[in-house]
This record gives structure tokens, sequence and C-alpha cells, in this order.
């Protein structure tokens, strides 16, 4: 019997390390506001900032935070197609060139922020299916989102 506890407790003292591992990430921060379809996420420089199409028609989180070089991946966790389209044409940001009729469910789509991009810069998106363009200073409607550089 005692070497039915010890087992027990080396799977239970393996499920915490687990834990606290995947607790402890890796690369950037993040930072809730007041709703998951507002949190900001923020990226560190040549890093991957990760933004969830959703099935409630949102960009999750909606504003991410982002350095030059740093890359935007966008995966379709959602049952519907969806797009990633710049709200004033900035090159590349336009998941069609990859995706002809959306991104299908599990789909991931990147783009790299601009080298020569400066700190406070905006790229505000939409997707095509869900939402409307803003102006390139705010949101439009429906399922949009932007990168702030930092």
């Amino acid at each position: 019997m005692p070497l039915m506890k010890a087992r027990h407790y080396v799977i239970f003292l393996l499920a915490v390390i687990g834990i606290l591992i995947g607790c402890m990430g890796g690369g950037g921060s993040s930072n809730t506001t007041s709703s998951t379809s507002t949190a900001t996420t923020s990226g560190g420089g040549n890093t991957t900032v990760d933004v969830s199409m959703t099935g409630s028609m949102t960009f999750s989180p909606k504003s991410v935070v982002a350095h030059a070089g740093d890359t935007i991946q966008w995966t379709n966790n959602g049952a519907m197609p969806h797009t990633v389209l710049s709200d004033t044409g900035v090159t590349g940001l336009d998941s069609s060139t990859s995706f002809v009729g959306g991104m299908q469910p599990g789909d991931v789509f990147t783009w790299a922020v601009p080298a020569n991009a400066t700190v406070g810069m905006k790229y505000y998106y939409h997707c095509t299916f869900h939402g409307t363009a803003g102006n390139g200073s705010n949101f439009g409607t429906g399922m949009t989102g932007v990168i702030t550089v930092d």
C-alpha cells in the first residue's frame, strides 16, 4: 500500500508542476481590461502576438500592443469563415491574398508589423464578412480590431 500512496503523490506533484509551468507562460505579457473583447495583449519585439477569431464574431483580444518586427497571428477558432483586412490598405494586412474565400475554421494568417513602424502607430482592421472598416483612426462596426505599436 505505501507504494500506491507514493505513486499518487508523484502524480499529484507532477500535475502541480505542470500547472505552474503553464501559468508562467512565455514571451509577451497579457493585460485584461473590462472584458475579453477589449483585452490587450502585448508583444516584446520579434515575438508572436496571438489573436483569436471567435464564434461570437469578435477578434479576441480586440486590441493588441506590439513592436516593430513582431508577428501578429490570427487563428480562426470559430465555426464560420472570417477575414482580416486593413482599414487603410496597409501592405500585407489582407488575409484574402492567402485565403480567397475567407479563413476557414482552424486556418492561421500572419502579418509582420513593419520594421519602420513607430511607437503610437495604430493599424485598424476588420472582418469583411462580419464587420465594416473604420476610418483608420477609429474602429468600424462589428468584428474589428487594432494593433498599436509600442
